[in-house]
């Protein structure tokens, strides 16, 4: 793989791990701030509750509503935006984040299966309000999913390492990456790594060794359903790209 490089390792349902060559453990924190700070989603905020005789209280009822992720678009949608929402249900019976109405039909929750409150005979929950764009830096019902790095690492392995000491080596790994092909060591998927070193306590250091690499990191981004993984990369660099713009112009004005 080159130098540079952007691979992606797997992506499936919520779950995207990309391997990043060429970059610092800088860029990836200001990307990973970016995203759980700066990249506006849809949330409900505003609640107007005109009756709820169930056993939770308002505050609890509006603090879960609050939490239900919605699906955004983007483009549709703009920092401070608003569409109108609402919610009635009659007991008995569970109300679900299925049960909320949006105005917008191009705005739904991303989970109908999210259990809101547990309503008895005769007991009812009826109330409006407005979801609102904000950001991660507001509130974390804004953050549009779970962002986290890790250092790819780099092996240092010895040419001449006893057999029975490879077998160990191989069956210490807890991730199962190191493997005997031949009468060598060979590490299948590097970006596997935890950096363990599991490999080098069973081993010992003069036959293998494993070290951070500062130049390649995996990143592993799994979004609450609100905006896709794609979504989230694109306006977390575009956003990362405007406010370096406006600091080089900033530094050119001040010099």
């Amino acid at each position: 793989m080159a130098r540079n490089a952007i691979k992606v390792l797997t992506d499936k349902g919520n779950t995207t791990h990309i391997l990043i060559k060429g970059t610092n453990t800088a860029t990836l924190n200001a990307l990973r701030r970016t995203i759980l700070s700066e990249v506006p989603v849809l949330a409900i905020e505003e609640l107007s509750i005109y009756e709820n005789n169930g056993v939770l209280f308002d505050e609890f009822l509006g603090h879960r509503m609050g939490m239900v992720p919605l699906i955004t678009d983007p483009k549709s949608y703009k920092l401070g935006d608003k569409v109108k929402i609402s919610l009635d249900v009659t007991g008995p019976g569970m109300v679900y984040s299925r049960d909320i109405h949006v105005v917008d039909e191009a705005v739904k929750v991303a989970d109908e299966r999210i259990p809101l409150a547990k309503l008895k005979a005769g007991q009812r929950i009826r109330m409006e309000g407005d979801a609102v764009m904000g950001q991660g830096k507001d509130h974390v019902k804004y953050q549009p999913g779970v962002v986290g790095f890790r250092a790819l690492p780099v092996f240092t392995i010895n040419e001449s390492i006893p057999s029975e000491i490879m077998q160990r080596i191989a069956q210490s790994c807890p991730v199962n990456i190191i493997e005997v092909k031949g009468k060598k060591l060979n590490i299948t998927q590097e970006a596997d790594c935890t950096l363990c070193g599991h490999c080098e306590e069973v081993g010992g250091s003069s036959n293998i060794q494993v070290d951070a690499d500062d130049t390649g990191f995996t990143l592993m981004l799994e979004t609450h359903g609100g905006l896709s993984n794609k979504d989230i990369l694109h306006q977390s660099c575009n956003i990362l790209v405007e406010k370096t713009k406006g600091f080089l112009s900033q530094i050119e004005e001040g010099l």
